[in-house]
């Protein structure tokens, strides 16, 4: 667990180190399993940098944006109790 709470304080470097396609693909799918992670250090760490998604996809397509919020409303409307603590 100690090495996904380690990825997880890294997304925002991660982030703004690559293009926004590249984000969308690879860092943002890896960015909300962190938020469903078993261990609540991991789940707290990503759910705050969650943000540096939507600060990356800012100024590019609406599709990105629309994924990611769509992807965090998918935490307040879940049946487990952890998933919506996240939100």
């Amino acid at each position: 667990w100690r090495i996904r709470s380690l990825i997880a304080k890294q997304i925002e470097k991660l982030v703004s180190n690559y293009s926004p396609e590249l984000v969308f693909r690879i860092i943002s799918p890896i960015s909300f399993k962190l938020c469903n992670d078993i261990v609540y250090e991991v789940r707290a760490t990503a759910a705050k940098k969650i943000h540096s998604l939507l600060k990356k996809f800012d100024s590019h397509d609406d599709i990105y944006i629309n994924c990611v919020i769509e992807n965090i409303r998918g935490f307040s409307a879940s049946t487990r109790y952890t998933q919506r603590q996240t939100f």
